[in-house]
This record gives C-alpha cells, structure tokens and sequence, in this order.
C-alpha cells in the first residue's frame, strides 16, 4: 500500500529567526523543535526531513524524523558534510480519502502560486539546534478524477478488471513537475474514480493506461487554493478509447513567438530548447521552434532535444521536433539514437512516430546494442513488435554477444521470447 504523506513549507515565527544553539555531545548535533499549525496547534505525524545541497544544486536526503502527538521533532547526526548546505521539510498527513501523493519537486512548487523554499539549517559543529515553533504555510488538496467512458458511464466497477493507471503533473510553467504509477489497489473502483492529493498552485493533469500503447491523455488544468477543501474532476474517454492519439500542429508566427518566449522569461536559444525538452514543456518548445532556433542542436557530449524527449517519454515534443524537422538518426557520444533510448521505454507510440519519421531500425551504440535488444531486454513487447515489422535484425549481437533473444531470456519476458523465435531468433 502507498505511504500516504504531504508536504509543508517551513517559515519560523519572528521570534525565531535566529536559532537557539546548545552544546551537543562530542561528535553529535541535534535539531530539534515543534510543528504547528497557523493556529499553533501541534502537528502530530508530520515527517520532518534535512536535505543537503551541493555547491550544483543537486539535494539529497540526510536525516528524518516524525513528530509525536505534541508536535515535537529530533534529529541527530547531522554534522557529517559540514561543506552543504541543509534545508528543512516537513511533510504530514494527506487529506482524508486520498489514496496517493503527487509530490513535485521542490524547484515546482518554488514556481507554483505559493512559494516552497523551506528552511535553511546551518551546523555549528556539534552544537545542538532549537527551533522552537515551526509554522506550516502550503498545504494539499485532495483532488478527485472520476473517469467515465465515452458515454459518460463509470469506467469501472467492483467487478471489472481495474488497470493500473499512470499520472502526469505538469506545474503552471508547463514544465513536467511529477510522474507517478497508480496500481489497482490505489484507484477507488467502486467511484470508478483516482483520489489524489497536490498542492496548492497551478497544474495540469495527465492520465495514461498501463498498457502496450501507453497513450498521455490530458484531464484539464486546476487550481488549487491554499486550505481549499477537496476538488473533483470529471475526465471521459475518447470515444476511440485509451489508444486515441492525436497530433498537434501549432500555427507559426516567428514574431509573436519570440514575444511570447519572452513573456515566460525564457530566451530564442537552443539551449532553451533542451532544457525545455527535458522538461517535458511542448508548450515552450513549440514557440522555440517557430523562432527559428537550432532544433539539431546539442550540448559537447550530450543530447539532441530529439533524443531527451524520446528518453524521457514526451510525445509531444517528439511530434513537434519531427514535424520541424529534426535529425531523427542523431546520436549521441555513446552512439545512442532517439530511436534506441526510446525502446525501452513505456511509450511505444513514439518508437511508432520514430520509425515513420525515418529513424534507422537497426540503429547500434558504441558497445552494440541495438533497439531490438532494448525493447527485449526491458519486456516492451509492442515495441518489439514494431521492431520487427520495420525490419530489425532479429540475430545481431552487441560486443558482449548478446542478442535480442538472450537478453529476453536473462530477463525472463516469456512472450518476447516466443515472439522472438517465431521471427527466427536461433536459441
């Protein structure tokens, strides 16, 4: 079953800005304190948790904690890694009914309505660190999805076989913000509903079928308001089902384009259009696009937006950048391909958009492995599919000897396995 927990920013109350610091024993820090409500009511439940941060910016987790009945909170051993920086969370309980946590990362929700910046703990050695009262200022919402199908009836009941369900959350920027896989145990059948909980901002929902097709449909954009009670959403199915795609194709204007670019803040360069590849963001890339920038593009050693989007899932922007234009058979400094980094992924239907955009089937990294094995060996049996109609060399071999059939084997896909010796794969 999920842990069922949400987050809260930290700010301290104007008496406590500067820290009460004791002296701890030799070798050892403690911080410790009370979380409250806005009406200094204790919290009880509620994770506490120190993250580092390096010099690059990249956190890690270094200590939790969860608060007793009164609220109170210690964390010790903290003193190791004196050089990072440490920011405090703290995260309690998800509003009532809701089944799993959409937990954006904190960079998200600093850009959401309401800001998440937490707050900064400085070590002084192996002296102790009192809080004192800590106040809680973003909350989570409960948000209800009910999913009905194309003639608006419930899309599932007790008796039916409840699928397990992906969802995608992109923030106000359009920036993909969180991704999570919902099992059957999480979706609410008798509602033929999703109950999940997010805070308060500016999001967009997507849902997807764990299925071959593995198809993003978009539910709609919300706002959440902060103490706002549960929201409820009504999504219904295409009525050519969870496999319906269609593309995109955004009229251009170069001019209005790089006005709307600047607007949101971002600059007509290529490596905008990475970064916003790599975020998920079609909205942002289709404007790139249209201002002319280099589609093709790649940082020394690293990727095209082309092969990122693909890694990374986005359809979308894979769509986009195909129809621009882009190298569908660029590769990176590992020989990697859109095509090959695709394969394994959940999204055949971009595999489907590659191949028909040109994409070389039989496409092979520095150490051989081709998009066959990929599919093979990560259990993507409709790409394997695709694969093979395009005419992909069932019996290559990577520098280890491995072929598509032996990696399938290692990893136990029975039907890619059979699938595989039907095409002629030799054991």
């Amino acid at each position: 079953m999920f842990q069922l927990r949400y987050s809260f920013l930290i700010v301290l109350s104007g008496v406590l800005l500067a820290p009460i610091v004791q002296t701890a024993a030799q070798g050892k820090c403690e911080v410790f304190g009370r979380v409250v409500d806005r009406e200094g009511v204790p919290v009880g439940g509620a994770v506490v948790t120190i993250q580092t941060q390096s010099d690059r910016g990249s956190p890690s987790l270094l200590r939790q904690d969860t608060t007793d009945s009164r609220g109170r909170f210690r964390i010790t051993d903290t003193t190791s890694l004196q050089t990072l920086k440490r920011v405090l969370f703290v995260e309690g309980p998800t509003p009532k009914d809701t089944q799993i946590l959409i937990l954006p990362p904190f960079e998200s929700l600093a850009e959401s309505s309401q800001p998440f910046r937490g707050l900064p703990i400085e070590p002084h050695g192996d002296r102790n660190i009192d809080l004192g009262d800590i106040a809680v200022q973003v909350y989570y919402s409960g948000v209800l999805i009910k999913l009905a199908d194309s003639e608006g009836r419930p899309m599932f009941s007790v008796s039916h076989e409840i699928p397990n369900i992906w969802v995608r959350v992109y923030d106000g920027k359009g920036n993909l913000a969180a991704q999570e896989g919902v099992a059957r145990i999480a979706l609410r059948n008798a509602d033929s509903a999703l109950s999940i909980a997010l805070p308060a901002g500016s999001w967009t929902i997507e849902l997807a079928l764990d299925d071959a097709e593995f198809v993003w449909h978009r539910v709609g954009r919300i706002e959440v308001m902060p103490l706002a009670g549960p929201l409820e959403l009504t999504w219904r199915l295409p009525p050519g089902g969870w496999g319906e795609r269609t593309r995109r194709r955004v009229a251009c204007e170069t001019d209005k384009a790089k006005q709307q670019l600047r607007r949101m803040g971002l600059e007509a360069l290529p490596a905008t259009l990475a970064e916003q590849a790599a975020r998920g963001n079609s909205a942002a890339v289709d404007l790139l696009i249209c201002s002319g920038v280099n589609i093709d593009w790649k940082p020394l050693g690293g990727r095209s937006a082309l092969i990122t989007a693909a890694e990374k899932g986005f359809s979308d922007v894979v769509d986009s950048l195909l129809a621009a234009g882009a190298n569908v058979n660029a590769s990176d400094s590992q020989g990697a391909t859109a095509l090959v980094v695709a394969a394994g992924g959940l999204d055949s239907y971009i595999v489907r958009l590659l191949l028909e955009g040109g994409a070389n089937v039989n496409a092979r990294t520095q150490s051989g492995f081709t998009p066959l094995m990929f599919a093979s060996a990560n259990g993507r049996l409709q790409t394997v599919h695709l694969l093979i109609s395009a005419g992909a060399e069932i019996s290559a071999r990577n520098e280890h000897g491995e072929t598509a059939l032996s990696l399938a084997m290692i990893s136990g896909h029975k039907n890619i396995i059979s699938t595989l010796k039907r095409a002629g794969a030799k054991q």
